[in-house]
Parts: structure tokens; C-alpha cells; sequence
């Protein structure tokens, strides 16, 4: 199902800054079902026995799938009914001084 957002909608969001979330845990169930998704069957991903093996003594999850759960927005109008969307994210793994991901991810809205 579609959701539409009027252009107003969108405005308030301008300039926003989110606050950073809650910890979000990934199930090897999610891992495995983004490897199937994507053919990409690595062991360090879907085979805990090996990954245990490795220096980070469990699967990983794969930066593709930790790049597709990026939807938090700052919104800055380019033309009437036209937003760019510059998302800076830093992807923290907890206990980690080290974080997962950076990422400027910037895409276009269209809104009537």
C-alpha cells in the first residue's frame, strides 16, 4: 500500500536531526533471509560454526543489509514539490568503540 505525504508534511521535516535510536538487534533469521535475498551465502554471514572461527567470534551482518535499514531523513527542499534527502548515519554495534558503517545516503522525493 502506498502512503502519501502532502508537501507540508514534508516541510516540517526540513533541518530535522534525529536523535539516535534504541539498539536494534538482528536475528540470524534476518541475516540468512538478506542472503538469500541477495545471493550472497559468505559463511561469515550464515555459518555460526565457521564464523566463530574468525576474529569476530560470530556471524556478521552484511553492510548491504545494514545500509537498507537507513530511513531516518533530513529534508531540504531543491525545488517546489522536489526534496533531497541527505541522511548522515554513523551505525554503531554496541560494546564496539568502532562503528559497523558511515554513510551519506541522499535520494530524491517527488511530493504533489
Amino acid at each position: 500500500m502506498t502512503t502519501l505525504i502532502d508537501k507540508q508534511a514534508v516541510q516540517d521535516y526540513v533541518g530535522f536531526e534525529p536523535a539516535p535510536t534504541e539498539w536494534l538487534s538482528i536475528s540470524q533469521e534476518r541475516i540468512n533471509q538478506f542472503a538469500d535475498c541477495t545471493m550472497d551465502q559468505q559463511f561469515i554471514h550464515v555459518d555460526p560454526v565457521r564464523a566463530k572461527e574468525t576474529p569476530f567470534g560470530t556471524t556478521i551482518v552484511h553492510g548491504f543489509l545494514s545500509l537498507s535499514l537507513l530511513s531516518y531523513l533530513s529534508i531540504e527542499e531543491t525545488k517546489p514539490g522536489s526534496f533531497r534527502v541527505n541522511t548522515q548515519v554513523t551505525l554503531e554495534i554496541e560494546g564496539e568503540e568502532k562503528p559497523a558503517l558511515i554513510a551519506e545516503w541522499i535520494s530524491i522525493q517527488m511530493v504533489a
